[in-house]
């Protein structure tokens, strides 16, 4: 493998990586939040974890965009099997309908409740659960398929050299 390839790879493990961990910290952060007992005392709290949450999650979403482009970038620059891209591209889905469809009913939802509106209960909360844990699988089939092909192609340059 080419040296550049090899940096490409190491930063497709690395990003897939800090992803998958980003994606798992902001999911803890969201469900310890309300069980903070600070926050409990405040009269106001319910309002003040709706605007933490919707800031949170949409500056998250504005990253995972940019880790999208990142991740697309540097499949490419792996190899041009399509294989490749597709889990790329299934993450870069997840990533445009979460931001696109998702978010902002969640975000409408979220400013009904704070409002004292009962709303009728919906799947979106459910689907973007269930987005976000595809993009976890699928950020770590990434990672593992990336390490076992530096791993691989490490080894086929360790045997040509030992065959010289």
């Amino acid at each position: 493998m080419e040296n550049s390839n090899k940096k490409y790879g190491l930063g497709l493990l690395f990003l897939s990586a800090f992803w998958t961990g980003m994606i798992i910290a902001v999911a803890m952060e969201a469900i310890v939040r309300p069980k903070t007992p600070e926050l409990q005392l405040l009269p106001a709290s319910k309002g003040l974890m709706f605007v933490i949450t919707r800031t949170i999650f949409e500056f998250f979403q504005k990253v995972e965009l940019l880790f999208c482009v990142a991740l697309l970038f540097l499949s490419t620059r792996t190899g041009k099997e399509w294989q490749k891209f597709v889990l790329p591209f299934f993450v870069f889905l997840l990533c445009v309908l979460e931001s696109f469809y998702f978010m902002p009913q969640l975000a409408f939802r979220a400013g009904m409740i704070y409002q004292g509106e009962t709303l009728p209960p919906s799947k979106v909360h459910f689907l973007n659960l269930a987005a976000e844990g595809m993009k976890i699988i699928l950020l770590l089939i990434i990672f593992f398929q990336g390490g076992f092909y530096l791993i691989k192609e490490n080894q086929s340059k360790e045997k040509n050299v030992l065959e010289s």
